[in-house]
């Protein structure tokens, strides 16, 4: 963390390399990544010039399905970026249902208060030359495990369950990556606000 803050100090006081830039433009990937953003994640991933911590990071829990990659988890260098998205493959060519018009009318779910940790969970590695049917064969496609959840309200049993298999509340593994988005998921912020359990 306190390295993370020295690189945005280093950012304001002298010029840096473009992959530094790139970092610091990127942080978080697993929970900042969008489609809008997605090659230029799997580019910075794809990138032996890319610090060897930051793919290290994102690789400990990668959320792209289909990454084949080489010398992880040591030295983890995405080996098939085109696969996952193609240079060029901008707004024009996204599905309609991720373009069509978003509705603030809807009522939210009281799952989605749930919040955990990313701990160890990510999705699995894709094997040199494999097939991508192949892939989604070879069960789990998720690996890892999540040991702990917290609400900052009160919720059913059936709401509690929805959230912890939608896992829209999970925060990102370094508290210097928090955005304000994330200030009310912080176990810390619950504890204070709605006293809850270690565990759910």
């Amino acid at each position: 963390m306190k390295e993370l803050e020295a690189q945005s100090v280093l950012l304001i006081l002298q010029p840096v390399e473009e992959h530094q830039i790139k970092f610091l433009t990127l942080k978080a990937l697993q929970s900042s990544g969008r489609y809008s953003n997605l090659r230029e994640v799997v580019e910075f991933l794809s990138q032996e010039a890319t610090p060897r911590r930051h793919r290290q990071r994102f690789y400990a829990n990668n959320t792209i399905p289909g990454c084949i990659w080489n010398n992880a988890p040591d030295d983890p260098v995405l080996m098939n970026p085109d696969d996952i998205i193609p240079a060029g493959y901008d707004e024009k060519h996204w599905p309609k249902y991720i373009t069509g018009p978003i509705s603030n009318e809807r009522t939210g779910q009281k799952s989605l208060f749930v919040c955990n940790n990313m701990e160890t969970i990510r999705v699995k590695d894709r094997l040199q030359g494999e097939r991508l049917l192949q892939y989604y064969r070879r069960k789990p496609l998720i690996e890892g495990d999540i040991t702990s959840f917290w609400s900052l309200r009160h919720i059913r049993p059936g709401e509690l369950s929805e959230g912890i298999m939608n896992l829209t509340g999970e925060l990102p593994a370094y508290t210097n990556d928090y955005s304000t988005r994330f200030f009310t998921r912080a176990r810390s912020a619950c504890d204070f606000l709605r006293p809850c359990p270690r565990k759910m």
